[in-house]
């Protein structure tokens, strides 16, 4: 395409040769605005990439969402081990959902072989956002709790730890707040007083 001197740069600072924008054009993607080329070879979408997904059934994506597929770690094994246990109407959506939640076609299936066929992506996600394992199902009904349903198995209560991210993760899975930078989310100030012995603080916000 005719390029500015700024989209000329662009395309020099990330890579972006005429034999990609050709190669992606083959693939089923033709049209491309600068932006882009440049959001997907910084997520490195490759046009094999694109025509993986297109033998999988997901041809009709836009730049953006394949960008985000890759960037969201969505293999097209996966799309196509996902499909084969049923869930075969999954939009762009439900495939980032779970891989997000690391959610992986060895899971479901052994969610099938305990009897659970008819999953929703919600009910799948919230099973391993709470780390309920098939091999839990399977104690819980060795304990006599044969017909329990997803709800219940979630509300059964077994704690998790989470240390440092992972205590993050769970907070917001579970609905609370995270911020990045404290002091630009809260007002007041912001105090650290050693009370711990030497190299230890305490954190409180006071205002």
């Amino acid at each position: 395409p005719d390029l500015s001197l700024p989209e000329y740069q662009q395309f020099r600072i990330h890579g972006i040769s005429p034999k990609y924008v050709e190669a992606l054009a083959e693939a089923g993607l033709t049209g491309l605005s600068v932006d882009e080329l440049v959001e997907l070879k910084i997520h490195g979408v490759s046009p094999k990439y694109v025509l993986a997904l297109g033998e999988e059934g997901l041809s009709n994506l836009t730049a953006d969402e394949i960008a985000k597929l890759r960037m969201f770690n969505v293999r097209p094994r996966f799309v196509r081990e996902i499909r084969e246990l049923g869930l075969d109407a999954l939009s762009f959506e439900d495939l980032a959902e779970l891989s997000v939640h690391n959610v992986r076609a060895g899971f479901v299936r052994e969610l099938h072989e305990l009897g659970f066929t008819d999953l929703s992506v919600e009910e799948i996600v919230e099973l391993s956002i709470h780390n309920i394992a098939p091999g839990l199902i399977k104690e819980v009904r060795e304990l006599g709790f044969d017909d329990l349903e997803i709800e219940e198995i979630v509300e059964l209560g077994i704690p998790i730890l989470g240390i440092c991210r992972g205590l993050q993760v769970l907070n917001v899975a579970l609905g609370g707040t995270l911020y990045s930078d404290i002091p630009s989310a809260v007002q007041g100030e912001i105090k650290q007083t050693p009370e711990f012995g030497a190299g230890a603080a305490n954190e409180y916000i006071s205002g």
